[in-house]
């Protein structure tokens, strides 16, 4: 998995936007030791909080989370440690090569600002949903039972 990636490389990123540190007892090829881990989480965080672009020298990053900020549930050990939400306009890209983000009109991003569900019928539920929760509602609309390690429940209900 990592032929192409240096042994001294202690974090990568294997989809744009998640950090992953390459801790010895998670990765077959890690070379993060246990005591170390903490102070590349926080050497990470830091250096992306500063992050500006260089032509507008605007903070790239809006906000930087911990794993354990917005994951939960048996597989949390399988989460980036670090993962970064980028202001609109700003398109985090994995190539190799080339530049590092995109701002353009149209870049293809999502945002978590300009998403919407339309269930005809539904009322407007009584808590805030989360994006979670769409998988567990359509299961519920087909009448399939909601398996019990979703973290998301319907909205239906």
């Amino acid at each position: 998995m990592f032929a192409g990636i240096s042994s001294d490389t202690k974090v990568l990123s294997l989809v744009p936007g998640r950090f992953y540190v390459l801790d010895e007892n998670r990765f077959e090829q890690g070379n993060v030791k246990a005591d170390e881990k903490e102070e590349i989480i926080q050497d990470l965080i830091q250096r992306l909080e500063k992050m500006k672009d260089p032509e507008t020298g605007d903070l790239i990053i809006r906000k930087v989370f911990r794993k354990e900020d917005i994951f939960t549930g048996s597989d949390l050990d399988r989460a980036p440690d670090v993962v970064v939400d980028p202001h609109d306009g700003y398109d985090l890209k994995a190539a190799p090569i080339g530049r590092l983000m995109v701002n353009t009109p149209i870049n293809g991003m999502h945002t978590q600002y300009d998403s919407s569900l339309f269930i005809e019928g539904m009322k407007a539920p009584d808590r805030k949903p989360m994006i979670y929760d769409v998988t567990a509602t359509i299961l519920d609309i087909m009448g399939i039972d909601i398996p019990d390690h979703f973290d998301g429940t319907s909205l239906l209900s």
